[in-house]
């Protein structure tokens, strides 16, 4: 008889190996462990992953977020949503980190790679000081999250080597049958 699947949460998870990678590194973590498991339990579907535009299709693309970032600034368009540029521009931070940590290789193949360390430092930078702005304390975080982008993706890439076994292995990896 086989041994029962161990069940274990993606985000616990990803905090798990998250944590183990940070301590290997010999890099203090500044509150951002938890944030990126919550990144990488989000974008485990695409869902989170490309948000929807006005008409509700895909924004597959960084030029594809970026123009819906100018529509929702179009003032005298019945989509004019200023606040809605901030959810975009995490978002768009969020997906250069993803990829920059978790498909690095693709990112570089593709040379992009300081196009996204850019996008992601600038959102993040962004979402930062409007938390700052309204006193809102997670501008800490945000702003740590932009000054250590290549380290934190650095971070996710040997989280997914080591301690997933991943080596760009094709997606979804053996080591997602552990969760539900």
């Amino acid at each position: 008889m086989d041994a029962p699947i161990e069940i274990t949460p993606v985000k616990t998870l990803f905090s798990k190996v998250l944590r183990d990678s940070f301590e290997d590194l010999d890099i203090p973590a500044k509150g951002a462990a938890d944030y990126l498991a919550d990144l990488l339990a989000r974008f485990a579907t695409t869902d989170e992953m490309l948000p929807a535009g006005d008409a509700g299709q895909r924004l597959e693309s960084l030029g594809e977020r970026n123009a819906e970032i100018q529509r929702v600034w179009t003032i005298d368009a019945a989509q004019f949503d200023p606040a809605r540029e901030v959810e975009l521009r995490r978002n768009i931070a969020d997906y250069t980190l993803f990829m920059s940590g978790f498909f690095w290789e693709s990112v570089k193949s593709r040379s992009v790679t300081r196009h996204y360390v850019r996008e992601g430092k600038r959102g993040y930078r962004f979402v930062a000081e409007y938390h700052r702005a309204h006193g809102q304390p997670e501008a800490r975080l945000f702003q740590t999250l932009s000054g250590r982008f290549e380290t934190y993706a650095a971070v996710i890439s040997y989280m997914r080597d080591v301690h997933l076994g991943a080596e760009f292995a094709p997606w979804p990896h053996r080591v997602f049958a552990r969760i539900l």
